[in-house]
């Protein structure tokens, strides 16, 4: 099944390839299109040899989170140029420019999208439907199961999907590695880990946190001090409390279906007024993740 996915991924992309109209679009979708490849390919092998299957388990995290980060630069892409687009629309002197022409030609001129646009943009819909799902995979290792979560768009780090945590947990080392560094002034909190034993961690914020195509800001966490580095990263209810979700042990996975809280529908109910919007919606989870900018220069092609 999971090799059909890939398969009808590929050919969607394939054929929004052939509609890019700007260097850096053929270069992002190349880009997914080739990793979409190296994956069916180790899918492939996997089949036959244990030791791929292995490597392959190690590569997919890091793979999809590429492919799902080049699935968001696209939308941060169409999105900046439709800004653009309108923006234009309503600039006086492109305005003045465009009424010039048309009193020269028959044929009015309007200022807008081309054709291979929107369709590459209609293509870019249906690629996020079938990728960016609610659905995130799950492994199960030492009686525990473990997800691929991504700290500040940048660290991506299993964790343990723990129903019973209260606080999303990490270890210090992982801390340091995301730019975490609890000092005296820090709160300090009470936990209680699996064996038993009652430490005290540090309580501190981590900026944006995501989970498939799920991102919650500002997550409160707490930090182990370093003496207890057999604690593993847990995935607490300071995360999952923005969603409702249904946990499949059966299948290994996990559906995320965002709650609406009522920061988020005062927000979209009010008038945008700047830094009051912002501060409300600070963390409010959202179906997107950072944005990125295209590659400049020339195309590049499939391998």
């Amino acid at each position: 099944a999971l090799i059909q996915d890939l398969t009808q991924q590929r050919i969607m992309l394939n054929q929004q390839l052939q509609q890019a109209a700007t260097v850096a679009q053929n270069n992002q979708l190349v880009a997914m299109i080739n990793e979409l490849t190296d994956r069916l390919n180790l899918l492939r092998e996997a089949a036959a040899d244990p030791t791929t299957k292995r490597e392959l388990d190690a590569l997919v995290p890091r793979q999809r989170e590429a492919f799902v980060q080049a699935v968001i630069g696209l939308r941060h892409l169409v999105d900046v140029t439709s800004e653009r687009y309108k923006a234009l629309a309503e600039d006086p002197q492109v305005k003045e420019a465009l009424a010039d022409l048309n009193r020269k030609t028959k044929a009015k001129l309007t200022l807008g999208p081309s054709r291979s646009f929107l369709a590459s943009a209609k293509l870019l819909e249906k690629v996020e439907a079938s990728v960016l799902t609610a659905t995130v995979e799950l492994r199960k290792a030492g009686g525990v199961y473990w997800l691929d979560a991504t700290f500040n768009g940048k660290v991506t780090k299993p964790m343990v999907f723990d129903t019973g945590a209260g606080i999303t947990t990490l270890p210090a080392e992982l801390a340091d590695e995301i730019g975490l560094k609890p000092g005296p002034t820090d709160p300090s909190v009470s936990c209680k880990t699996a064996d038993g034993t009652v430490v005290r961690a540090k309580l501190m914020t981590v900026p944006a946190l995501r989970v498939g195509k799920f991102t919650v800001k500002d997550v409160e966490c707490a930090v182990m001090p370093r003496g207890k580095a057999d604690v593993p990263p847990l995935l607490g209810v300071t995360f999952h409390k923005f969603f409702t979700y249904k946990f499949s042990p059966e299948s290994g996975t996990l559906v995320l279906t965002k709650v609406d809280t009522p920061e988020e529908q005062e927000r979209r109910a009010a008038p945008r007024t700047g830094s009051s919007r912002a501060s409300r919606s600070r963390r409010a989870a959202r179906p997107d993740g950072p944005s990125t900018s295209g590659n400049k220069g020339d195309p590049a092609g499939p391998n």
